[in-house]
């Protein structure tokens, strides 16, 4: 199966097809524990200041893998996210919130793993616009994340 981004990024799509087969080998519990990576991830990249939404999304994604709170609580901080991305003028900031936001939906559907990382792809667009190989090694490191997450499976 192909895999198509559900937004408007400069990529490659090869590379896009090996994140997919990655994603594909996962099982839900490894994408929600790669959505946290991914997170630290954009903060980092866009060396981006932490704030209590932020802070208070990871923690929720945290509690929710550890059962702690309902899938509604989750999706509810989730839409906060995307209703914080909205309210941003900025776009790397935007989407730095559809970044968060999508991987903390990941516990709710694997899919948005994926959506996240096209987003992670977005920000690099709006940061280094059109360098391919910035994008290249963006998408390396996520594929390279996912194989490393699903290597300390124990079967």
């Amino acid at each position: 199966m192909r895999y198509n981004p559900a937004i408007r990024i400069d990529d490659i799509k090869l590379l896009a097809y090996e994140l997919f087969d990655a994603y594909s080998k996962l099982n839900h519990e490894e994408l929600m524990h790669y959505a946290l990576a991914l997170i630290d991830h954009v903060l980092d990249y866009t060396n981006y200041t932490v704030t209590p939404l932020i802070t208070s999304s990871i923690e929720t994604l945290k509690a929710y893998m550890n059962k702690e709170i309902t899938l509604k609580t989750l999706r509810d901080q989730s839409f906060k996210c995307h209703e914080q991305a909205r309210l941003c003028k900025k776009m790397v900031e935007r989407n730095i919130y559809r970044v968060i936001g999508q991987a903390i939906a990941t516990a709710h559907v694997k899919l948005h793993a994926l959506r996240a990382s096209d987003y992670m792809i977005k920000i690099v667009n709006l940061m280094d616009l059109g360098n391919v190989e910035k994008i290249g090694k963006e998408r390396r490191y996520q594929i390279s994340l996912m194989e490393h997450i699903k290597s300390q499976r124990k079967d």
